[in-house]
């Protein structure tokens, strides 16, 4: 998987936010990269999206009894192949005009349907965004940033103002930081679509 951020993205001098730094005495750099990957993945969940792209990835899905095939939490934009295996092991390979990729799934073209008690492999799949959204990026690095500092005064306040405008956070929140909570609702995928 495609990282969003390097630790390097956090340190002086190449940070990419002066008000997101993390020191080596902070974390280590092995600590940074573990903690990217797992706020990554709770943005990726929080969102219902994954946002950097991947290619050639193999993916397998139960089928759904309709001609739209959800893949969710992939964003795909394209497949090699597309397999089904019956429950009595027997494959068949889909020819490529008998499906169309779509966001957030496979339409079968054919007049078929993802049979219920099939396995569906796709293989050579890409999926996520053309380019890693900014916001996106910042997000993550925010959720880094306060699970390794623990700050929570700075970007956690409940109440804030400037000189026009008063805010207050969101009681939905999702982080408990509200512009991450900003961010999560602007690309949150929508469950009607799953």
């Amino acid at each position: 998987m495609t990282a969003y951020l390097t630790f390097a993205d956090f340190r002086e001098g190449t940070a990419l936010w002066p008000d997101i730094v993390l020191s080596a005495q902070n974390a280590a750099d092995a600590r940074i990269t573990s903690e990217i990957a797992a706020q990554q993945d709770e943005f990726d969940r929080l969102t219902r999206d994954h946002f950097a792209p991947e290619t050639g990835v193999n993916l397998t899905f139960v089928g759904s009894g309709m001609a739209l095939l959800l893949t969710p939490g992939y964003r795909l934009t394209a497949v090699t192949t597309v397999t089904t295996t019956a429950p009595d092991g027997s494959v068949t390979t889909l020819e490529s005009t008998a499906f169309r990729v779509r966001k957030f799934g496979l339409e079968r073209l054919d007049g078929g349907v993802w049979r219920t008690q099939d396995t569906v492999a796709l293989t050579g799949t890409s999926h996520g965004w053309a380019a890693l959204p900014y916001q996106v990026k910042r997000a993550v690095a925010l959720m880094v940033y306060e699970s390794i500092k623990g700050n929570k005064g700075r970007h956690h306040a409940v109440r804030w103002s400037t000189p026009d405008v008063d805010y207050e956070t969101d009681p939905d929140s999702q982080t408990g930081i509200p512009e991450v909570d900003r961010i999560i609702k602007h690309f949150r995928v929508p469950s009607r679509i799953f």
